[in-house]
């Protein structure tokens, strides 16, 4: 799909504004545009979806382990180092 985005917005930028077909021109680009956007959008929910499901596994009784509570929708991985911060509190005499 974003082949024919490239290809809607060439064709619309090649097109004189005073065209028959322009307006029609600019509404299949932008409702191409927003069905590729929605595409990409499900795309990463699945992709999520998945890594989710991945980890999961990886814990020793998969079966045992509870939903996290969040939306499908809203499922969010940060992969990558963590960094753990530990302040020691000096005591009061």
């Amino acid at each position: 799909m974003p082949r024919y985005v490239l290809l809607l917005k060439d064709l619309h930028k090649r097109t004189w504004k005073n065209h028959s077909d322009y307006a029609a021109l600019s509404t299949a680009l932008e409702k191409m545009q927003d069905a590729t956007k929605a595409m990409n959008e499900e795309r990463k929910i699945n992709s999520n979806r998945q890594k989710m499901e991945e980890l999961k596994t990886k814990f020793a009784n998969p079966s045992e382990l509870q939903d996290i509570g969040v939306p499908d929708t809203m499922l969010c991985l940060l992969e990558g180092p963590l960094l753990i911060q530990v302040r020691f509190l000096k005591k009061r005499n």
